[in-house]
């Protein structure tokens, strides 16, 4: 485990600098959580010119396939997923065909 993930037991859990780690981490999994349920949940529909991948959201909103409470974490998911810049739409596909433009290192 590198020394930024190994936790510093005798820290004040109430600095900032503590708390940007923390929210730093939390960034970063929420990252690589959203771009790799895309990948395992969307099939791929395409590949752009340039031969990017491009999946189809479609699975993960189906109303007749998720509940309610599913539906609105995808949503949020996807929102985040746009908002961090991870993803993007295919020009002419609509919203719910994306390519990930970004992954987290």
């Amino acid at each position: 485990m590198s020394d930024t993930l190994t936790p510093d037991h005798n820290a004040d859990p109430s600095t900032a600098l503590l708390f940007s780690r923390i929210v730093g981490h939390a960034v970063s999994i929420a990252d690589m959580t959203v771009v790799s349920d895309i990948e395992s949940h969307c099939h791929v529909a395409g590949r752009t010119a340039d031969g990017t991948k491009y999946y189809d959201l479609r699975p993960l909103l189906d109303q007749r396939e998720q509940p309610a409470e599913v539906l609105d974490m995808w949503d949020q998911a996807l929102q985040y997923a746009y908002w961090r810049g991870l993803v993007r739409s295919v020009p002419g596909g609509g919203e719910h065909l994306v390519t990930i433009v970004r992954r987290q290192q």
